[in-house]
């Protein structure tokens, strides 16, 4: 049967497979758009108070962005800050060019569209895969996991959205390119499980080479790939891992082309590697070289030198297009700038320094306080990859065990393993894993030996798979144990994952399979058990979890009976379609819920955004703005300042001076920090390289108390707002480092409800209901819902412990010392004609209590 022939029989075509696509991006976007409104206050018109569609969420007419970095991009849309000229704003300002809406609109509404292509392209690798049947479900699964989910939200414009899509892509054009070329696993190539004289598969049996997009041979099969890596090359210029990951795909599928070529392929695979890695890596030469190759490829094999065509040639072009780009020694030091990047040292050493002197001032570390990066536990990791963690580990295995039959999976295991180790690397790796557990998820049921399968028709074969889903899905119900829970499911999954009849004789293939049997068995036995045990703990959520887990094995008899005894035929594809799009229905419960109670993440308060936008146009154009740097880029945009810091520019030695003029006590010390820094380009570090950590705490330390005579040649503008008091434990973290002994203490700050409190302004005292206790107040400020100001003092009370209350905002702020005496408190809330205030800084813009803006004196 051909290819056309036996697709349509299955009546799954290529017009399914469009069909299958277009529902993925719609029901992909849909959950994405969520977070909007809902649609009752949709059709009524009305705003709604706890998601976007909110005029407190809006500054100018435009929703406020959910992510620091999107404020980099729609700024550099306007050609303002460091991503002016960079391709995701070019990008930006090209489509309000065309569509005449404003970078800022595009920003917000475009990420969840970009979910959707990630999505489409997810249902692409299963359609490659085999797993026709499963491309809806995988598509819509992948593109819903919690950790892509929540970097793809609405105005969560950022390089996450091509860091997913951009790795995906590349490398499902090269798996669909190679596909009629390569076995599709070690053990087809070696002939493992074919009887002699066997070609190609089973009864049934997909092979990885059934189809493919283009033809084996010629010039135009390797433009393909030239136009491939010139895509490629463009999604790089977005992020630069994506180029590290484009790196190791090519060493990857160099590994698959050596061990997996058919007969007479190699050498045609490696010279289309060779065009793809030139296209992709060398510049312009390298398209070039790629173009060169395509002409060659082209040419009729009698006019070339005899032996060029074989595959020695083709790899040696590989491997010095591998060497001109860097190579396993490039991959190593992109890696390891990963992960020291996300490794949180405490304090960071600058390499020059340390070469020459020992005692060179320890700068902090940032990443620890990124929340992105922050490490997360084992099962938060699961539940980014599926909102139920058994589904997520499920999914994992059933990934390593798709990797068994479709060796060319090889090319998105990174993206896994990366999503792995979030539990190290920080909470942002987790996107990268949705895509890879939903492939495992669903893709195994429409192969012809599904997962599991020992390659019999017996009992053991899915009660293996019953039992693994049975015990995770109870093991749900415990309070959450990483080792318990991975020891079930590989307990469970793994001799049900390996198709072990197809390599052993028959003796040991019946042992094999009775301990297949046992072990589902154990798992049925032990889900049921942990169940009756249990059902007095477990909520809601987790019953249903449960509960599906059980459903799920129940359904997997189905699938073992469509692929058995309906191979190759259209009551196949229909009852592994239909049984895919129930568990589709079912796994997509908690998505639904997730999508729907999703709060708006707006990265500034609109009093901010409005206070940024009148600096802009009353303030001098020329101004350095001093602003914690979660807040540089959104200054670019609002106010079309330039920042001292931003996220691009807030490395240790960055968050040091700005850290220390909002977090010292001297408004002196503020002053000259931030003149200091002015006069030395803003680059204040490049004068400390010869100091010694000691020195420059005894520089920074004389500035409080003595006048040194700087002068800064710009306007300086200092701003404070009541979103610095949520971040002041970082801020004042960073500012008191000690440079010398590479030390600091977080002070103490805590966030109060306030139906939770219980005042009396007389005797300075606060009653907190949920922890039963009673705080003395050395001083209190109140802000009231009319916009009055209260400020009272207790100087009997020695608890060192402040309160800081904005009606209007519900912040109910416990805080001590360092935090109340700090700039970034003391400039929000002064008087400012307090002359030790009036003399370093004067008042150029106020919106009292939320935000002010303050221009530095010059100095008498």
């Amino acid at each position: 049967m051909t290819q056309e022939t036996e697709s349509m029989a299955n009546g799954l075509n290529w017009r399914t497979l469009v069909i299958m696509v277009l529902v993925v991006f719609a029901v992909v976007t849909y959950l994405h758009l969520q977070g909007f409104s809902s649609w009752e206050l949709m059709r009524a018109g009305e705003e709604d108070p706890m998601r976007w569609n909110n005029s407190a969420n809006m500054v100018g007419g435009e929703y406020i962005l959910g992510t620091h970095d999107a404020y980099r991009w729609a700024a550099g849309g306007l050609g303002e800050g460091s991503g002016a000229n960079e391709p995701p704003s070019q990008f930006l300002a090209g489509l309000s060019a065309v569509t005449g809406m404003s970078v800022g609109a595009l920003a917000f509404w475009l990420p969840p569209l970009a979910a959707g292509v990630a999505a489409m392209v997810i249902a692409l690798w299963a359609w490659a895969l085999g797993g026709r049947e499963a491309a809806m479900a995988a598509g819509i699964l992948g593109g819903l996991a919690p950790g892509f989910f929540f970097r793809t939200r609405l105005g969560y414009f950022d390089t996450d959205m091509v860091t997913l899509l951009g790795p995906l892509l590349m490398s499902l054009v090269i798996a669909w390119w190679l596909k009629p070329m390569l076995h599709a696993n070690l053990f087809e190539a070696l002939g493992i499980g074919k009887k002699p004289g066997q070609e190609g598969a089973g009864k049934g049996e997909r092979t990885q080479g059934e189809s493919g997009l283009w033809g084996q041979e010629g010039a135009s099969s390797v433009a393909v790939m030239v136009t491939a890596g010139f895509a490629a090359r463009y999604l790089g210029t977005w992020h630069i891992h994506v180029v590290t990951f484009l790196m190791l795909t090519c060493i990857l599928t160099l590994g698959l082309v050596l061990v997996l070529a058919r007969p007479g392929m190699r050498g045609h695979c490696l010279w289309g590697l060779a065009a793809f890695g030139a296209a992709a890596m060398l510049g312009w030469l390298g398209l070039a070289l790629g173009a060169l190759i395509t002409v060659f490829k082209g040419l009729p094999g009698q006019r070339l030198p005899k032996g060029v065509t074989s595959m020695w040639p083709a790899l040696a072009a590989v491997l010095l297009v591998l060497l001109f780009m860097g190579g396993s020694q490039s991959l190593f030091s992109r890696t390891q700038h990963f992960m020291d990047a996300y490794s949180k040292p405490t304090a960071q050493i600058d390499r020059i320094q340390e070469a020459e002197m020992e005692s060179a001032p320890l700068y902090p570390g940032v990443g620890q306080s990124i929340i992105e990066a922050q490490n997360i536990e084992v099962g938060e990791m699961l539940f980014k990859l599926h909102p139920w963690v058994w589904v997520g580990a499920v999914g994992v295995l059933g990934f390593v065990g798709l990797l068994l039959y479709r060796n060319s999976l090889v090319l998105i295991f990174p993206l896994l393993v990366l999503a792995l180790l979030a539990w190290k690397y920080g909470t942002r790796t987790s996107m990268f894993g949705g895509a890879g557990v939903a492939l495992g998820l669903c893709v195994p049921y429409c192969l012809a030996y599904p997962v599991p399968g020992p390659g019999k028709d017996t009992l053991g074969a899915w009660l293996a798979w019953a039992g693994l889903v049975a015990g995770a899905g109870a093991l749900s119900l415990v309070p959450y144990d990483p080792a318990w829970y991975v020891a079930g499911c590989w307990v469970f999954g793994v001799l049900a994952f390996f198709p072990i009849s197809r390599l052993l004789d028959r003796g040991a293939a019946v042992f094999a399979i009775s301990l297949q049997a046992l072990a589902g068995l154990m798992g049925l036995v032990l889900g049921l058990a942990l169940l009756l045990i249990l059902v007095k703990r477990a909520d809601a959520d987790t019953w249903l979890s449960a509960l599906f887990a059980m459903i799920f094995g129940a359904l997997l008899p189905m699938f073992w009976f469509a692929n058995r005894r309906l191979a190759g035929t259209f009551r196949q594809s229909a009852m592994v379609f239909g049984l895919l799009t129930v568990i589709l229905g079912l796994l997509l419960i908690p998505h639904w819920r997730i999508a729907g109670s999703l709060r708006p993440t707006p990265v500034l308060e609109k009093y901010h955004g409005l206070m940024l936008k009148e600096l802009g146009r009353v303030g001098d154009q020329d101004a350095m703005v001093w602003t914690w740097w979660d807040w540089g880029y959104a200054t670019n945009y609002y106010a079309g300042l330039r920042s001292f810091a931003d996220g691009a520019k807030h490395d240790g030695e960055v968050v040091f001076p700005l850290g220390l003029a909002l977090s010292t006590d001297s408004p002196l010390q503020a002053r000259q920090i931030i003149e200091y820094s002015a006069q030395h380009g803003y680059e204040p570090w490049t004068q400390w390289t010869d100091m010694s950590g000691l020195e420059l705490k005894e520089l920074v330390d004389g500035m409080a108390v003595q006048d040194m005579g700087y002068a800064a040649l710009e306007t300086q503008y200092v701003v404070v707002s009541l979103e610095n008091v949520k971040l002041s434990a970082w801020i004042i973290y960073f500012g008191l480092w000690d440079v010398s002994s590479g030390e600091s203490s977080h002070p103490d700050l805590f966030r109060l409800l306030p139906d939770q409190t219980e005042l009396d302004v007389e005797a300075g005292q606060l009653y907190y209901q949920s922890q039963d206790m009673t705080v003395p107040l050395t001083s209190m400020d109140l802000v009231t819902a009319q916009g009055e100001f209260l400020h009272e003092e207790y100087p009997e009370n020695e608890s060192g412990l402040h309160l800081l209350a904005v009606a209007q905002t519900g912040d109910f702020w416990l805080m001590g010392h360092s935090v109340y005496n700090s700039m970034l408190v003391r400039l929000l809330l002064c008087d400012p004609e307090d002359p030790e205030i009036s003399e370093n800084f004067v008042l150029a813009l106020d919106l009292f209590p939320f935000v002010r803006v303050w221009q530095v004196a010059e100095s008498p």
